[in-house]
């Protein structure tokens, strides 16, 4: 605990966390109402709430999982990209995780190749690696941008959080 409170304050972690939770967030909301019109015609009302449950609760794992691999990967950098640059560039390569796999998503469900799109994804990385530490303005974006986007990623949690309770009720 020690180590952590060394390297992040408290509001880097939560900047991290929404970096973390609304991409992930956002397209779990889109894939559930998605559905929505398709579950209303053959679930009961009890089964629909179970449904949105289930994935809520997955959604705030995969949050969570995502958030503790960047942390870890935090703490295992050089100290010298700590919290700053490595804030900036964990916020931005969380979004094109999260864009990739959106599109990875899109491409199975169309059957499509997926050979170009590992390519490309790997061209950015590397250009992100490279380019993003030198841009001091993109810092003071992301923190801008955590800042705005900190209350309805809270609010997603809450959501969330609700979605936990109704899964370990149902299944006690």
């Amino acid at each position: 605990m020690r180590v952590l409170q060394k390297r992040y304050s408290a509001q880097d972690l939560i900047r991290l966390f929404v970096f973390c939770a609304f991409p992930i967030h956002v397209w779990a909301i889109i894939i559930m109402f998605r559905s929505v019109p398709a579950w209303l015609f053959y679930m009961s009302q009890s089964d629909f709430i179970a449904s949105i449950a289930y994935h809520l609760t997955f959604t705030i794992f995969e949050t969570l999982l995502a958030f503790i691999i960047l942390i870890t990967t935090g703490l295992l950098i050089p100290r010298r990209w700590v919290p700053e640059p490595f804030l900036t560039l964990s916020c931005v390569l969380i979004v094109e995780l999260s864009i990739m796999a959106i599109v990875f998503q899109h491409l199975v469900l169309q059957y499509a190749s997926l050979r170009w799109m590992f390519v490309s994804y790997l061209i950015i990385l590397a250009a992100s690696f490279v380019i993003l530490p030198k841009i001091p303005k993109l810092q003071q974006i992301t923190r801008i941008l955590t800042d705005r986007l900190a209350i309805l990623t809270f609010l997603y949690v809450f959501f969330d959080a609700i979605g936990v309770i109704i899964v370990i009720l149902r299944n006690l």
